[in-house]
């Protein structure tokens, strides 16, 4: 019997530790960040692009696209892939909202990266409040290629109101 209330009770602490720690998000529907970043595939040509991020969002899940837009003509030479990204956030501090299995194929160097997107979320003041601050190195798939890299701030555009992820 004491085996068994010890279980019972392990069982109860690991489901509420679980269930403590889980992602809600609010309010539910698309999320929309756009932002001019900075891409670099190695030490390829620098470019200035824009970038937007759609996410699908639940109460308790979020999956997202990504893509890279005009700034420099360039850009188009950059594809990210594999999309929906699922999005696992990281409360911080700081806190983090990741995109996990981005694939970027690279045209204008050799060599494609893959990696996770990780940016800031910054959801409280100081402004800009709902940005994400992108910081990113997605790992080089061909040895001697070179990583990418992502570097800038997106604003939020949709919903009008404020975001909440915790």
């Amino acid at each position: 019997m004491k085996k068994f209330a010890i279980l019972v009770a392990s069982s109860i602490a690991l489901f509420s530790a679980q269930a403590a720690s889980a992602t809600t998000y609010s309010p539910t529907g698309t999320w929309t960040w756009v932002g001019n970043v900075q891409v670099q595939k190695g030490t390829g040509p620098l470019l200035t692009c824009r970038l937007t991020v759609n996410a699908t969002v639940t109460a308790t899940s979020a999956t997202a696209t990504a893509s890279l837009g005009l700034g420099d003509i360039r850009c188009l030479t950059v594809s990210l892939q594999g999309a929906p990204y699922t999005v696992s956030h990281n409360p911080g501090p700081p806190e983090t909202l990741t995109l996990n299995g981005v694939y970027a194929d690279t045209t204008i160097t050799a060599g494609d990266c893959a990696g996770n997107i990780t940016a800031v979320f910054n959801d409280t003041s100081p402004a800009p409040v709902d940005a994400l601050v992108v910081n990113a190195v997605l790992p080089e798939v061909t040895a001697g290629t070179g990583n990418c890299t992502i570097v800038g701030t997106l604003l939020k555009t949709a919903p009008a109101g404020a975001i909440t992820v915790s």
